[in-house]
Protein backbone atom coordinates (compact mmCIF):
# COMPACT_ATOMS: atom_id res chain seq x y z
CA UNK A 1 0.00 0.00 0.00
CA UNK A 2 1.26 3.22 -1.18
CA UNK A 3 0.98 6.11 1.31
CA UNK A 4 -0.49 9.76 0.40
CA UNK A 5 2.41 12.35 -0.13
CA UNK A 6 0.26 14.80 1.77
CA UNK A 7 -1.76 14.55 4.48
CA UNK A 8 -4.81 16.16 5.05
CA UNK A 9 -5.18 18.56 7.84
CA UNK A 10 -8.01 20.00 9.95
CA UNK A 11 -9.83 22.97 8.64
CA UNK A 12 -7.78 26.00 9.26
CA UNK A 13 -4.97 24.43 10.93
CA UNK A 14 -1.43 25.05 9.43
CA UNK A 15 1.53 24.17 11.56
CA UNK A 16 3.35 27.15 12.92
CA UNK A 17 0.26 29.46 11.59
CA UNK A 18 -1.10 31.85 14.32
CA UNK A 19 -4.46 31.13 15.68
CA UNK A 20 -7.58 32.99 13.69
CA UNK A 21 -9.61 35.21 15.94
CA UNK A 22 -13.67 35.05 14.85
CA UNK A 23 -15.55 38.13 15.77
CA UNK A 24 -17.65 40.85 14.27
CA UNK A 25 -16.60 43.68 13.18
CA UNK A 26 -17.50 46.76 10.29
CA UNK A 27 -15.52 46.70 8.01
CA UNK A 28 -14.72 50.06 5.44
CA UNK A 29 -13.31 49.98 2.25
CA UNK A 30 -11.94 53.21 0.53
CA UNK A 31 -10.53 53.58 -3.23
CA UNK A 32 -9.72 56.73 -5.43
CA UNK A 33 -11.48 57.25 -8.54
CA UNK A 34 -9.33 59.08 -11.02
CA UNK A 35 -5.69 57.61 -10.36
CA UNK A 36 -5.67 55.82 -13.68
CA UNK A 37 -5.89 59.27 -15.28
CA UNK A 38 -3.60 60.82 -12.75
CA UNK A 39 -0.86 57.91 -13.66
CA UNK A 40 -1.30 58.38 -17.46
CA UNK A 41 -1.19 61.74 -17.08
CA UNK A 42 1.86 62.32 -14.58
CA UNK A 43 3.73 58.59 -14.73
CA UNK A 44 4.63 56.39 -12.15
CA UNK A 45 6.53 58.29 -9.95
CA UNK A 46 4.47 61.47 -9.47
CA UNK A 47 1.43 59.82 -9.42
CA UNK A 48 2.46 57.49 -6.78
CA UNK A 49 3.71 60.20 -4.71
CA UNK A 50 -0.28 61.72 -4.64
CA UNK A 51 -1.76 58.43 -4.53
CA UNK A 52 0.39 57.27 -1.30
CA UNK A 53 -0.21 61.01 0.01
CA UNK A 54 -3.97 60.41 -0.58
CA UNK A 55 -3.98 56.68 1.37
CA UNK A 56 -2.18 57.87 3.96
CA UNK A 57 -4.68 60.73 4.93
CA UNK A 58 -7.40 57.77 4.26
CA UNK A 59 -5.42 55.78 6.99
CA UNK A 60 -5.72 58.89 9.17
CA UNK A 61 -9.36 59.48 9.23
CA UNK A 62 -9.86 55.86 9.76
CA UNK A 63 -7.86 55.58 12.71
CA UNK A 64 -9.15 58.87 13.48
CA UNK A 65 -12.47 57.48 14.16
CA UNK A 66 -11.31 53.97 16.13
CA UNK A 67 -10.42 52.09 13.31
CA UNK A 68 -7.40 49.73 12.45
CA UNK A 69 -5.56 50.06 9.06
CA UNK A 70 -5.46 46.55 7.87
CA UNK A 71 -3.91 47.43 4.89
CA UNK A 72 -3.66 49.54 1.90
CA UNK A 73 -3.91 48.14 -1.47
CA UNK A 74 -3.08 50.31 -4.26
CA UNK A 75 -5.49 53.43 -4.13
CA UNK A 76 -7.72 51.75 -1.65
CA UNK A 77 -7.62 51.62 2.01
CA UNK A 78 -9.32 48.32 4.29
CA UNK A 79 -10.00 49.14 8.04
CA UNK A 80 -11.80 47.25 10.46
CA UNK A 81 -13.54 49.21 13.21
CA UNK A 82 -15.01 47.70 16.70
CA UNK A 83 -18.34 49.31 16.19
CA UNK A 84 -20.43 50.06 12.71
CA UNK A 85 -21.10 53.87 13.78
CA UNK A 86 -17.13 54.42 13.90
CA UNK A 87 -16.94 53.07 10.30
CA UNK A 88 -20.01 54.93 9.16
CA UNK A 89 -18.52 58.08 10.50
CA UNK A 90 -15.18 57.73 9.16
CA UNK A 91 -16.74 57.30 5.58
CA UNK A 92 -18.81 60.28 6.06
CA UNK A 93 -15.59 62.47 7.62
CA UNK A 94 -14.08 61.21 4.65
CA UNK A 95 -16.33 62.81 1.74
CA UNK A 96 -16.98 65.54 3.81
CA UNK A 97 -13.14 66.57 3.94
CA UNK A 98 -13.07 65.44 0.44
CA UNK A 99 -15.14 68.37 -0.42
CA UNK A 100 -13.02 70.60 1.98
CA UNK A 101 -9.90 70.21 -0.26
CA UNK A 102 -8.75 66.69 -0.38
CA UNK A 103 -10.54 66.32 -3.56
CA UNK A 104 -7.63 67.23 -6.23
CA UNK A 105 -4.33 65.57 -6.44
CA UNK A 106 -1.31 68.16 -5.95
CA UNK A 107 -1.62 67.93 -10.43
CA UNK A 108 -5.16 69.77 -9.90
CA UNK A 109 -6.70 66.13 -11.42
CA UNK A 110 -9.79 65.84 -9.70
CA UNK A 111 -9.24 62.50 -7.46
CA UNK A 112 -12.39 61.22 -5.50
CA UNK A 113 -13.44 58.90 -3.37
CA UNK A 114 -15.77 56.11 -3.21
CA UNK A 115 -16.50 53.79 0.32
CA UNK A 116 -18.28 50.82 0.92
CA UNK A 117 -19.39 49.46 4.50
CA UNK A 118 -20.25 45.62 5.76
CA UNK A 119 -20.38 44.38 9.10
CA UNK A 120 -19.98 40.95 10.11
CA UNK A 121 -18.22 38.29 11.30
CA UNK A 122 -14.49 37.86 10.41
CA UNK A 123 -11.43 35.97 10.37
CA UNK A 124 -8.60 37.63 11.37
CA UNK A 125 -4.84 36.17 10.85
CA UNK A 126 -1.52 37.41 11.76
CA UNK A 127 -2.67 41.00 10.95
CA UNK A 128 -4.84 40.54 7.99
CA UNK A 129 -8.79 40.15 7.61
CA UNK A 130 -11.02 37.79 5.71
CA UNK A 131 -14.75 37.09 5.36
CA UNK A 132 -17.87 37.68 3.48
CA UNK A 133 -17.96 41.20 5.04
CA UNK A 134 -15.17 42.19 3.59
CA UNK A 135 -15.87 41.33 0.93
CA UNK A 136 -19.38 42.78 0.60
CA UNK A 137 -17.82 46.29 1.78
CA UNK A 138 -15.27 45.93 -1.25
CA UNK A 139 -18.01 45.06 -3.60
CA UNK A 140 -20.06 48.13 -2.38
CA UNK A 141 -16.83 50.00 -2.78
CA UNK A 142 -17.03 48.99 -6.77
CA UNK A 143 -20.22 50.02 -7.14
CA UNK A 144 -20.36 53.24 -5.86
CA UNK A 145 -19.75 56.32 -7.64
CA UNK A 146 -16.75 59.42 -6.34
CA UNK A 147 -18.22 60.69 -3.41
CA UNK A 148 -21.06 58.42 -2.37
CA UNK A 149 -21.15 56.14 0.70
CA UNK A 150 -22.72 52.39 0.02
CA UNK A 151 -23.25 50.80 3.60
CA UNK A 152 -25.45 47.29 4.07
CA UNK A 153 -28.38 47.17 6.07
CA UNK A 154 -26.54 46.04 9.09
CA UNK A 155 -24.13 48.39 9.42
CA UNK A 156 -26.53 51.44 8.64
CA UNK A 157 -26.92 53.75 11.67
Amino acid sequence: MVEPLIHPQPQGAHPGAPEPVHETLAVLFADLSGSTALYQAWGNVRATDAVTGLTQWIGEVVQAHGGRVVKKLGDGVLGVFARAEQAVAAAGALQRQQHGGHERSPSGMPLGVRVGVASGEVVQVDGDTYGDAVNVAARLCERADTGEIWVTDTAAV
